[in-house]
Parts: C-alpha cells; structure tokens; sequence
C-alpha cells in the first residue's frame, strides 16, 4: 500500500470458506489496486481449515493487508463486525460477504457514489435496474422478495433492500449503529437500516448482481427466516409505538400486527417446507453413494480412461461445477477470476 494507514477497511466475517476466501481476496485485490485499503477476516473458529487459508493469504499479500481476528465459536453477526471494527484503522467501513455473492467490482462503484455526494451509507440493491439475483431457484426468490415486501410495506425504510449485506458505512455512523441494535443473526443488517433511515443519515444505492454461494453450503435455514419473522415484528412495534404514531392507538397497532403477521408464518412455513425437502433430496443422496461405493468394493477388470485429460489442466470435481462456475463469471463479465478459479484447484 501508497500509505501505511488505509482508508478503506473491509470486514470478512466467515465459516467455513476455506475454498471462497482466496478468490474473494483475489478479486478485491484485482478490483482495488488503486485503492488503500485493508481486509479484516473474522472467522468463528471454522473446522474447515480457513484460519490456515487466511494465514497463507497474508503471506502472498502482507499481513499489513490481510489481517486475521479470529474468535472462540459463533458468536453472531452483529458481535463479529463489532470484533473486526474494534480493529479496523480505515475511515469508511465496507462490509461483505465471504462466499462470492458480493462481487467486488461494485466497490469502485460505492466509494465514487459516496464521494460524489458525501453520503454516510451506501448499500448494494438486488432491487433497483441493474441489479438482480443469479443461481436462486424460484422457492428462494420468492422467499427473498416476500420478505424484502413485507419489510417494505411494514417499516418504509426508504431503501429498496433493506435486507442486503453488502454496504459502506462511514466508521463512527457504523459504530453508532451497531451499538443501537439490539438483533442478531440476519436481522442485524435490517434493523441497522432501518435505524440508519430514521436517524437521517445519508444514504445512496449501487444496484448489484447478487450470485448464490460458489462453495459451501448456504447458512440460511429455517431458523433464519424465524428470527427475520421476530425481528420484523420487533422493528413495525418500534415504528408503532416507540414513534408514537397519534393517528394508530394500541388496539389497532395490535390488530394491524396480528393481520400483517399472516403473511410471515406463510413465509416461514415455505421455508420449513424447501428446508424438509432439502434434507430429503440429501438423505436419497446419501443412500445412492452408499450403495455405489458397495459395489465399487467388488473388483474390476482395469478400464482405459474414456475422457482424455483436460487441456486446460483440470479435472472437476463433478459435472455440474464447470457449468455453473462458467456461467457464474459470464454473468460477472469477469473471465479473468475464472482462470484464477481454476489455478486454485490445482
């Protein structure tokens, strides 16, 4: 880095992203050169092995760079961007996550729009032309725009995705907030918002491309959609009675909330319901490994490989990785990150 101090500080929350961590720090590497800027991984003690992944990360790139705060277990989300803050030396805060469905080139994006206008937030929306979402089947999408809706309709935060996670913050606005909310999990960023919008901050959109998780598996359960129902509740009694609304008495906020709390246990009853057959879907697969590694147990006359070795050097894990890895950086017009991709694999 130009200067020793950085002006940007990006707080990597993670959990098991041993494979996603090296091409997310890759890409912000790729993305930034021209930015000074510092890059805070909290991991919760991940049994993947990424603690080791980001100590050979701050190797290839310094540690004055890359730095590495790890803490004792889960401990949530909130908890872990106030561990990374308390760290953190750059002026503007950008948080994001780990597992590639925030692509860095929108960063460029959000720091010009915030310098352009002096704004105090900006936040990334799948919600406004230009944005959108990629490798979510329908049940998902109607999930995350049911919820997005009904936040919307609840609170009229003013921001058009309210429940996004990819987001600049000045520092002491982020300090302040984070010691305002009081939610955890999911939530967290939502309530963050939300207090953000009523407490008159500055706030400006970049719209998008929201791409689900490349490696892993997604954290985002029933529970999860329990706790989003919970706190959206929390955050409309906020409004309704901590804003002293003299037109809505508490009979009427209470029936307001019975009705607008349908839709919700819809919501999380969809959730339960795509999580039940998840678990099925893996169970079925469980079973079809077993029983073909019991009959590759039997011996077998030596067979010629049928597939000639790849010419570019990889062999892939399963027939489904290289299409979808193709297609996630088609979308990104990034064919660069493909390559390093595959260079990691090696």
């Amino acid at each position: 880095m130009a200067d020793s101090t950085p002006k940007y500080s990006i707080i990597l929350p993670t959990y098991n992203e041993k494979e996603n961590l090296p091409i997310c720090i890759w890409l912000i590497e790729k993305y930034l050169k021209e930015v000074s800027y510092e890059v805070i991984i909290v991991d919760d003690a991940s049994p993947d092995g990424t603690q080791d992944v980001a100590k050979l990360l701050q190797k290839e790139y310094g540690e004055n760079k890359i730095l590495l705060k790890p803490r004792a277990g889960k401990l949530g989300l909130g908890t872990a961007y106030s561990h990374g803050l308390s760290f953190a030396r750059g002026d503007f805060i950008i948080l994001m996550d780990a597992d590639l469905s925030h692509h860095p080139k929108f960063i460029p994006e959000m720091i010009a729009l915030q310098q352009k206008y002096k704004l105090d937030i900006v936040t990334g929306t799948r919600y406004k032309a230009g944005g959108g979402v990629s490798g979510w089947d329908l049940k998902r999408k109607t999930i995350s725009k049911g919820a997005n809706f009904l936040a919307q309709f609840l609170l009229n935060p003013g921001v058009s995705d309210l429940t996004g996670s990819f987001r600049l913050y000045k520092r002491d606005v982020l300090a302040k907030l984070i010691a305002e909310s009081v939610s955890k999990g999911y939530v967290f960023q939502m309530e963050m918002m939300f207090r953000a919008k009523k407490s008159g901050y500055r706030i400006g959109e970049v719209p998008i491309t929201f791409v689900d998780r490349f490696f892993g598996v997604s954290k985002l359960g029933s529970q999860e959609i329990v706790d989003y129902a919970k706190g959206l509740l929390y955050l409309f009694a906020f409004v309704c009675f901590n804003r002293k609304f003299l037109f809505m008495n508490y009979l009427s906020a209470f029936r307001l909330l019975v009705h607008c709390s349908l839709p919700l246990i819809l919501l999380v009853l969809v959730s339960i319901q795509c999580k039940s057959k998840s678990q099925t879907r893996q169970v079925h697969k469980s079973k079809m490994t077993s029983k073909k590694s019991s009959i590759e147990k039997k011996p077998k006359e030596p067979v010629a490989p049928a597939i000639q070795s790849d010419p570019a050097g990889v062999t892939p894990k399963n027939e489904e990785e290289p299409a979808l890895k193709e297609e996630y950086f088609e979308d990104q017009n990034d064919d660069d990150t493909l390559v390093c991709v595959k260079s990691i694999e090696n």
